[in-house]
């Protein structure tokens, strides 16, 4: 066993109380940085993940962010990649609004439902819309040409301005022309 001057030495702030030389902990960091798919998150005994504050000094404030960023995508439950093969970026819940997720780095829009890019209408992989779509038809309403929503006609005469100012003909469907 080597032995280490204690200003050398960063205690893991673990129930396993393990210390670490400042050169080794730079190392694992780097390493999960470097192959985020088996190193990371970094952990002590196998086990308790290693708060990236630890290594604060240690990293620049580029290699914080990127790690900051990888245990945001590893933390997330249900990820979402951006659909453009050529950049397949993770897209943080931040930049998801209902069912659009933004990528930050080639700002296109991918559907969270099917993964594909955004596309008009209400998704068919979104099984909760799809039975609230069939249901509402069962029952008369009826979807906007232009927004897809349901629309439920509660009285007076067939034309209908939906949410999204379209106008258009509750029996028919088809656009409203004066």
């Amino acid at each position: 066993l080597e032995e280490f001057d204690r200003n050398s030495m960063v205690q893991v702030p673990a129930e396993c109380l393990h210390s670490y030389c400042k050169g080794c902990l730079k190392i694992l960091f780097t390493r999960a940085l470097n192959d985020p798919h088996g190193s990371f998150p970094v952990k002590c005994c196998g086990t308790t993940t290693i708060d990236i504050s630890v290594a604060g000094t240690l990293l620049g404030a580029t290699k914080i962010a990127r790690y900051n960023e990888l245990m945001l995508e590893y933390e997330t439950a249900v990820k979402t990649y951006c659909y453009n093969k050529r950049c397949n970026t993770f897209i943080p819940p931040a930049n998801i609004q209902l069912n659009d997720a933004k990528c930050r780095k080639c700002r296109r829009i991918t559907c969270t439902h099917c993964k594909k890019g955004k596309h008009r209408g209400v998704c068919t992989e979104d099984r909760d819309s799809m039975e609230v779509l069939e249901a509402g038809k069962n029952i008369g309403w009826v979807q906007c040409h232009r927004c897809q929503h349901l629309v439920e006609k509660s009285y007076g005469c067939e034309h209908i301005t939906c949410q999204c100012k379209a106008e258009f003909c509750y029996k028919c469907g088809k656009e409203w022309k004066i």
